[in-house]
């Protein structure tokens, strides 16, 4: 959602002509990943960022629980190592 907000001031920034955006490939390609795919093109349904931290583990811990696989759902973090014990 935050990227989304960001995303929507460079655009219309570039829109206004802000001359540092004019001609920014690197912008253009960031704009595109940032847009969200329709939800038939989807992997999973929710991701989970930050879960290796202590707040991401208490709200694995629940998506766990009480989604278990009705839904897709996946884990992320900075840590390989520590999203296997989160696993």
């Amino acid at each position: 959602m935050i990227l989304r907000k960001i995303a929507s001031i460079f655009k219309r920034k570039k829109r206004e002509g802000y001359e540092k955006l004019d001609n920014n490939d690197e912008f253009d390609h960031f704009l595109e990943t940032i847009e969200p795919k329709p939800k038939e093109e989807r992997e999973f349904d929710l991701v989970l960022f930050g879960a290796t931290g202590y707040t991401g583990g208490f709200a694995a811990e629940y998506l766990a629980r009480n989604y278990g696989v009705k839904i897709s759902w996946a884990i992320a973090g900075r840590s390989q190592k520590k999203l296997a014990t989160v696993k």
